[in-house]
């Protein structure tokens, strides 16, 4: 697949590094990027009939909700009992979570850390829980040498 025809979800609760991780999807080819605040919406996102994602890039480092998110999705939360008693925390728990889902179980995911070390990098790709783990904030480099190994870029 070409990486132009992507759709990616990008999953981080600082706006600096969505917006710089869209830019630099941007620069690659890839426009059609959805972004989010936590995991919960992410999930939101990814469970939506209307929406396809191949590829989601996650922080590790996230909170649950913050008051922006609340107000944004209040009425959505009070409708699905479910999207409101989700366990995602952070994102682990949401990459776990759409590893278990056998609709979602294809989508590549990219967990971006700072506090990981090698070893537990390791052990999420190798249980399959992630496809790969960058350094927090990822730099062009980075994304694009990941995202090579998967598509024509």
């Amino acid at each position: 697949m070409n990486a132009n025809k992507l759709s990616v979800l990008v999953i981080d609760d600082q706006e600096e590094y969505q917006n710089e991780i869209k830019n630099i999807l941007s620069s690659l080819g890839i426009t059609n990027v959805t972004v989010c605040e936590n995991g919960n919406i992410g999930l939101f996102w990814l469970r939506n009939k209307f929406f396809k994602f191949d590829l989601v890039i996650t922080d590790w480092c996230m909170p649950l909700y913050n008051r922006k998110t609340i107000e944004k999705l209040q009425k959505q939360l009070y409708r699905d009992r479910e999207l409101r008693e989700l366990p995602i925390k952070n994102g682990i728990d949401f990459c776990k979570y759409v590893r278990r889902d056998t609709t979602l179980f294809h989508i590549k995911i990219i967990l971006c850390s700072a506090c990981l070390d090698n070893e537990k990098q390791s052990n999420f790709i190798n249980a399959g829980v992630i496809n790969a783990c960058l350094k927090h904030p990822p730099s062009f480099n980075d994304i694009k040498q990941c995202l090579s190994n998967w598509y024509k870029i």
